[in-house]
């Protein structure tokens, strides 16, 4: 179900990804479109968290991967990791994740998000390195 909040955001998206692709049919530079995706993802991010982060202090929102290292291709999965100060914080901000990446997912972003307190970020996962 698409929020109206999702309206102005679908349409930013729709308009730069195409300014974007027309760029890319002209000089051909996947570096330069890699990175403007990202850019644009991050504007779209930021503003959909902003909206919805109602606890900013010891909440905040992280770009991983290619994502994160402003190497977003077209068809690449956007990377997210929610991280709070704690877990009880992690429990208020629950409705909030659950808004954004709604939202998102209203685009037609491929997510893959965690939710994770400093803590549970230093536990080395040897399955999942």
């Amino acid at each position: 179900m698409k929020t109206a909040a999702t309206a102005p955001f679908k349409a930013l998206y729709e308009s730069e990804s195409a300014e974007i692709q027309r760029r890319f049919t002209e000089d051909g530079d996947g570096r330069a479109c890699a990175s403007s995706r990202s850019a644009l993802v991050d504007r779209i991010t930021a503003g959909i968290f902003v909206d919805h982060a109602t606890e900013p202090d010891g909440f905040c929102l992280i770009a991983l991967g290619g994502y994160g290292r402003a190497q977003l291709f077209p068809w690449s999965d956007i990377d997210l990791l929610f991280l709070s100060a704690d877990s009880s914080m992690e429990a208020r901000c629950q409705p909030a994740v659950s808004a954004i990446v709604q939202e998102l997912w209203d685009l037609n972003l491929k997510l893959g998000q965690t939710s994770r307190t400093p803590s549970e970020c230093g536990k080395l996962h040897r399955d999942n390195l």
